[in-house]
């Protein structure tokens, strides 16, 4: 399950990071449009990944995934990859202004 988990939110990761700008001319301004973006996707796929496991662990009776506690290793593991899609995203931002 966990590693479902993760190959979701590195898919997303990857889905999410492909709007933001490495041309060297994009502005600051679409930079940070362009982080945004990636990171409310990215937020997105780690809430989603949560309710599913969420609902995996239920039986399908989890009616709303942020109400659900998971085991401590599946929710390092779920925390792990958001931290990793945010520094992902930041950088990816900061790669234009190089």
């Amino acid at each position: 399950m966990v590693t479902l988990l993760k190959l979701s939110i590195a898919a997303a990761i990857l889905f999410a990071s492909a709007s933001v700008g490495y041309d060297q001319g994009i502005s600051p301004e679409q930079l940070r449009k362009e982080s945004f973006h990636c990171l409310q996707n990215a937020r997105e796929a780690y809430d989603h990944a949560w309710a599913d496991a969420c609902s995996r662990l239920s039986g399908g009776l989890a009616a709303n995934g942020s109400d659900c506690s998971l085991p401590r290793l599946d929710a390092t593991f779920l925390n792990r990859d958001w931290e990793s899609a945010k520094n992902y995203c930041h950088q990816q931002s900061t790669a234009g202004t190089r």
